[in-house]
């Protein structure tokens, strides 16, 4: 057989090996994966990131609020208050919901044929990766979860080095501080964002797990190195009159002490993106940056 045979048997081959993938390997198109309703702000956050924009019929009523960490993503999409109205109207393949779906509608969906994905409650990195999978398995995007984990199994890895240095070279304690007065012990996800940054919980030390409110007498007794402060760009609309962020200790505490501002769309939910939060307070804690005197007006502003 000459050269020329040879070449035109390989390219033959070839051409049919490519065939072959194609037919067993179907692309799916945008246009046949199903359509997906998202139910409230947490849910907003997976379905944004992981389907395509074809996908979406209508996200929360909060998808572009401030807080919410895709909002941008969400400028031009339907947003609704995921009512048993709305759902019905707009008839999704897929309803997503985090805790924004009324007990009592979940069995709405399933009597209309549509699927109805209640998200896992929880903040530790395996429960928000099994949300990503859970979530991608009913969008059928599976391969755009196992990215966003990726990365995130990447950034947790290096987190946790920066934050052995971090706390064996200053050993940092720091409370967490809201307009509220909300703070944070033991297992929470802002907890866990302290510690994986490296620094200490002075809530958590004294046994405290879960929210609270803040102690004024408690925080000046434990006088911590460092707030960590979020929530204030919202400015007053989750305040009042009576709110500890008003007091006058709070805001000398403010005014005086290092403080490390978290944008609120970092901490609404609990998403592989709390590690732009522990990579912030990392960056600071390192280029000894955390700003002094910033003032809870200042905060506001930002």
């Amino acid at each position: 057989m000459n050269s020329g045979s040879t070449r035109g048997c390989l390219l033959a081959y070839v051409c049919g090996l490519c065939l072959a993938l194609m037919v067993a390997t179907p692309i799916t198109l945008a246009s046949e994966l199903p359509k997906v309703l998202s139910a409230d702000n947490c849910a907003d956050q997976y379905v944004l990131a992981l389907a395509e924009r074809e996908q979406i019929i209508a996200v929360s009523q909060d998808a572009q609020q401030d807080f919410s960490y895709h909002a941008a993503q969400a400028i031009g999409l339907t947003r609704i208050h995921a009512s048993s109205e709305e759902l019905i109207a707009l008839s999704p393949d897929v309803v997503i919901s985090s805790w924004g779906w009324s007990s009592q509608d979940r069995q709405l969906p399933e009597q209309h044929g549509i699927t109805f994905v209640q998200m896992q409650f929880g903040h530790t990195p395996e429960v928000i990766a099994a949300n990503l999978r859970q979530v991608a398995l009913a969008l059928n995007r599976q391969q755009s979860a196992e990215v966003i984990i990726a990365r995130m199994e990447q950034r947790l890895m290096r987190a946790q080095q920066r934050a052995g240095k971090i706390a064996a070279a200053d050993n940092l304690t720091a409370a967490y501080v809201t307009p509220s007065g909300a703070t944070s012990g033991s297992d929470t996800l802002m907890d866990s964002i302290m510690q994986m940054a490296g620094l200490r919980n002075v809530v958590a030390d004294h046994g405290y797990a879960g929210w609270r409110y803040l102690d004024l007498e408690q925080l000046l007794s434990d006088d911590p190195d460092v707030l960590v402060a979020s929530f204030f760009e919202l400015g007053t609309q989750h305040t009042d009159n009576w709110s500890i962020s008003r007091h006058s200790v709070m805001q000398n505490l403010l005014a005086t002490k290092p403080v490390i501002y978290l944008p609120s769309r970092y901490l609404g939910c609990s998403a592989w993106y709390f590690l732009d939060a522990v990579e912030l307070i990392q960056d600071q804690v390192e280029s000894d940056t955390v700003a002094k005197g910033m003032g809870a007006a200042t905060l506001a502003a930002r």
